[in-house]
């Protein structure tokens, strides 16, 4: 008689003989995941060996490389009109000594010339030797009021964040990458994101997948300096956007359609968050409605550190950060 197994696994009833091959699959399929971990370690290595051979870095290189490249041809042109320019200043002022060395040479020769003519002789000189000492030009200038030719880069960082620290009945699960809404029918509940921002400029996109009909989701941010509070319209040093009516959270406080905010959140969107701390400025993008909005965030009331900071209100509302 056979003996029956019950792959744990797979739930497959086998004989004594496929038990034996199907143990021998499952070893060939666990090389299989061991050779693209080796690949992904060894891809790892390469990358801390070599960070300056990053496609990205090119892109940096070859910014820099056009940059001086315009810098060094706007250069040129401002020294061909500046030598130009003075050619032709010197040239002026040499014809007008010319006529002054006629002048005085035949004064010489016939030596038949007043006190009178002495003084106008000086003042020609003199105004000769003034304008040779200024320049035709008013001077070199930079153009402050002109946007700048050259467009400034920046690197924007999609962080690699994750749900941390919570108030409230609220869960997180899938190792920090989403969070549920778990009080009934409804209570305020937030969570915080671990990592802190300071400088630059930080991207996180969110995706909902589940969202009460009365709507109701905070994205946004909030100082480390502040104590954690499950409801943004109470925190100070909160900013965000509310997916309800239309609310905007500045320092705690509530603004109906702040900078033509309008929540058109639906489930399975995807929803962007962009933290600026150059810029002191957080975005918010819906993807699928292709709408952006923006807040300035008043330093002296949100400092720094930065985290990420979301808020869910009805019962089985769920979150995904994406990677």
């Amino acid at each position: 008689m056979l003996s029956i197994f019950i792959c744990p696994g797979c739930q497959s009833d086998l004989c004594t003989e496929h038990a034996n091959e199907h143990r021998e699959e499952l070893a060939r399929q666990l090389e299989k995941v061991v050779l693209d971990h080796d690949q992904l370690t060894q891809l790892i290595v390469d990358q801390k060996s070599k960070p300056h051979h990053h496609p990205l870095m090119k892109q940096i290189n070859e910014w820099e490389t056009q940059s001086t490249a315009k810098i060094h041809q706007v250069a040129e042109d401002a020294r061909a009109l500046l030598l130009d320019g003075l050619e032709k200043h010197t040239n002026n002022i040499s014809e007008a000594l010319k006529h002054i060395t006629q002048e005085l040479t035949k004064a010489r020769t016939d030596s038949n010339f007043i006190e009178t003519e002495l003084a106008e002789w000086t003042t020609k000189l003199n105004d000769c030797k003034k304008n040779l000492q200024e320049s035709s030009t008013n001077g070199v200038h930079q153009d402050d009021k002109t946007t700048s030719f050259i467009s400034k880069i920046f690197v924007s960082v999609t962080a690699n964040d994750v749900f941390n620290r919570l108030i409230g009945e609220i869960q997180i699960e899938e190792i920090g990458h989403v969070i549920v809404q778990r009080a009934s029918p409804y209570a305020h509940t937030a969570v915080l994101g671990k990592l802190e921002y300071t400088t630059g400029e930080h991207r996180f996109r969110f995706k909902v997948e589940q969202y009460h009909e009365n709507k109701w989701i905070f994205f946004g941010i909030l100082s480390k300096n502040v104590a954690l509070q499950a409801c943004p319209h109470t925190t100070s040093s909160s900013y965000g956007w509310v997916a309800r009516a239309n609310e905007v959270i500045l320092n705690g406080s509530c603004q109906q359609g702040y900078n033509g905010y309008k929540n058109e959140m639906e489930v399975n969107d995807t929803i962007s968050l962009c933290v600026n701390c150059a810029e002191q400025k957080i975005y918010l993008v819906n993807e699928r409605a292709q709408c952006k909005y923006e807040i300035p965030v008043d330093l002296s009331k949100c400092l720094f550190p930065w985290q990420l900071y979301l808020g869910l209100f009805y019962l089985g509302d769920r979150v995904r950060i994406l990677p």
